[in-house]
This record gives structure tokens, sequence and C-alpha cells, in this order.
């Protein structure tokens, strides 16, 4: 939702953003499975990242593939991306 509502304001590269999304998913299934399973060496993993020990350790790697969609190339706007999709 905020990529969406970021695009409307900054044109975001298509291929960022799914490297955004990628990485969020990525983190928070990582700890999931390490929560469920109970991985010692993701659970470390995870809390080894920047604020992983208080559940937010997706933040940061969205916040870098954030900025690399500002600057990598095929950036799309928050109306054409729309007009692609009707």
């Amino acid at each position: 939702v905020m990529l969406t509502i970021i695009n409307k304001f900054v044109g975001l590269s298509k291929l960022g953003m799914r490297c955004t999304v990628t990485a969020a998913g990525l983190v928070s299934a990582i700890d999931i499975v390490a929560q469920f399973f109970h991985l010692d060496g993701a659970a470390a993993l995870i809390q080894g990242l920047p604020l992983g020990d208080s559940g937010l350790g997706w933040l940061v790697p969205v916040l870098i593939c954030l900025v690399l969609s500002l600057v990598l190339p095929g950036k799309i706007s928050g109306e054409s991306a729309l007009e692609e999709s009707l």
C-alpha cells in the first residue's frame, strides 16, 4: 500500500518495486518459519538485522530496495501504472 502511495508522488522503478515486495516477503517468511519450526539459525539471522529483535527486521531491507527503486531505470508513475492495468 505504501509503495502505491509513494509511487503517486515519485516515479518508482518497476524492478525496484518488485525487489521491495520480495525483500519484505522473504524476510517475513523467514521470520515466520523460524518462529513456527523453532529454527535457531534463522531466528538469529532475523534478529541480526537492524530492528530484527523488535519484529521490524523487514524495514531496513525494504528501505534499501525502495531507495534502489528511486535510482533504477524503468520508472513508472502511479497514473501510468493504473492506465496500463486497465
